[in-house]
């Protein structure tokens, strides 16, 4: 995207329109691209965590809903990846209820394509939820992970991956490449709507058929259960416990934060921490860090191959 398609996106927010519908229409696209996704919900950043504290009751029911079905199927996780994450209304408190039942401190880590939506949920969040500083966030595309293969337990989605629903094997073998056990969806289910919700899905340019997409994928789906807290009656859910492809069962011995190092996007390549910026000695790029937060979108990228030279 320019320049003028951002100042376009934002013209339209203001207006209260649909941004993703006015920008794949202005850049002449039928599916949301990252960088539709990324403008869309950057201009929305405030919005979720005000709507979270006007439903505290939902949002504690629901994150019990989901809580309680993770650990009734996956047991002694070490860490968890919760991808698109947003403003972490729902991970912080999800990850606050799984802490409670663990047997040692889980790692915690939490991706989102808007840096805006990261901060602005850490800094609403930090003052009632203890745990959510406990989050290592990063920008990042869940097409292309800053993780290595098979470097975390659980990796899990709450309605993020809905809106990829031009790339969804794409997102979905990246998943599947980073989680070593289970990759945990609550994800809206097209069989679950109705022609009202069914027409919805199609004009955001929502997933359709996640589960024979994560089966031809090879993830095999352990269990599952509809959801009964739902953040939309035309948007219903079903929660997934995806065993992924090569799983293992073996223990990483986690021993400190570090011990999972941040990758260059999309590959196993280890990037070094120079508390600014994180660099790949291999290729020479860099990437920043604003407000403790990593920004390890490709694009990001700043080539300084002469670092340290």
């Amino acid at each position: 995207m320019r320049f003028e398609d951002y100042v376009f996106a934002k013209t339209v927010y203001e207006k209260n329109e649909n941004v993703t519908s006015a920008l794949k229409t202005k850049l002449k696209v039928n599916y949301n691209t990252p960088e539709i996704i990324a403008a869309a919900y950057d201009l929305q950043a405030g919005t979720y965590s005000i709507a979270a504290d006007n439903q505290p009751e939902f949002y504690k029911s629901r994150a019990k809903e989901v809580s309680d079905f993770i650990t009734s199927n996956v047991s002694d996780i070490e860490a968890i990846l919760d991808v698109g994450t947003g403003e972490l209304t729902m991970f912080a408190r999800v990850a606050s209820n799984l802490s409670l039942s663990a047997k040692s401190q889980i790692k915690l880590y939490a991706s989102d394509i808007s840096l805006s939506r990261l901060v602005v949920g850490r800094n609403h969040l930090n003052k009632s939820i203890e745990l959510v500083n406990r989050i290592n966030l990063v920008v990042a595309d869940t097409a292309k992970l800053p993780f290595g293969t098979k470097s975390v337990d659980i990796l899990t989605s709450d309605h993020s991956l809905e809106t990829n629903g031009g790339r969804l094997s794409e997102v979905l073998s990246e998943c599947f490449r980073v989680a070593r056990r289970y990759c945990i969806f609550v994800e809206p289910d097209n069989s679950l709507q109705d022609k009202k919700g069914k027409e919805r899905m199609k004009t955001f340019g929502y997933i359709f058929d996640l589960e024979k997409s994560i089966l031809e994928l090879g993830g095999k789906i352990k269990s599952q259960h509809i959801t009964k807290n739902n953040y939309h009656e035309l948007n219903r859910s079903k929660m997934l416990v995806v065993e992924v492809p090569n799983y293992s069962n073996s223990k990483t011995f986690l021993n400190s934060e570090d011990d999972i190092k941040f990758t260059y996007p999309g590959t196993d390549q280890a990037l070094e921490d120079n508390q600014s910026f994180l660099y790949d000695i291999q290729s020479g790029f860099l990437f920043p860090k604003i407000d403790n937060v990593s920004l390890l979108l490709e694009q990001n990228r700043i080539l300084f191959s002469k670092y340290n030279v």
